[in-house]
């Protein structure tokens, strides 16, 4: 997805807030220790944060940490973690670019998550010092469900079908 700085409408969203919070060491940690969640969160037991896999180890969490943020939404019960997404950003030149790697398949939940990041990409924008934003996507395979991007155009940004939507499967084919 690619958009302007200036078409980037997150006016009507602002207010909204979402359940999805900022994920720490200690949260990945529980994770990584529960392997009912990981199997559900991570397809082969790895996480691809961008197309570097990590193993869901503890002794990788710190690695993981530098440089990309997790996002998680709780069960009802808050016992478990039943959506995760990974978010990592740097510019280029005068473009954001921003990387969004999905877990999980519930359309409502995800829809909450790319809320909280708009709300995030605006706060990264609004200094000035980038003109575009080039968001990249990967998500399961076993989801077809992409209504969440209606969310993105809804604040003014522009589905490129030059840069398709990256499913893990590919990913996972390639680290074997």
């Amino acid at each position: 997805m690619i958009g302007n700085v200036e078409d980037l409408k997150p006016n009507k969203f602002e207010s909204d807030e979402t359940n999805v919070q900022e994920l720490t060491s200690g949260d990945l940690k529980k994770i990584f220790q529960s392997k009912a969640m990981c199997s559900k969160l991570f397809p082969g037991e790895k996480i691809l944060p961008t197309g570097y896999p990590f193993r869901l180890l503890p002794q990788n969490i710190p690695l993981m940490m530098d440089g990309f943020k997790f996002w998680g939404t709780k069960s009802s019960d808050q016992s478990t973690y039943k959506t995760l997404t990974v978010t990592e950003n740097y510019q280029l030149g005068i473009e954001l670019m921003f990387n969004l790697g999905i877990y999980d398949n519930d359309a409502i939940d995800i829809q909450q998550h790319v809320l909280k990041h708009i709300q995030n990409l605006n706060l990264l924008v609004r200094n000035g010092s980038c003109t575009s934003i080039i968001i990249h996507i990967t998500h399961p395979l076993d989801f077809s469900d992409t209504s969440f991007l209606s969310v993105f155009q809804k604040v003014g940004f522009k589905i490129n079908n030059e840069f398709a939507i990256n499913r893990y499967i590919l990913l996972e084919r390639k680290i074997r």
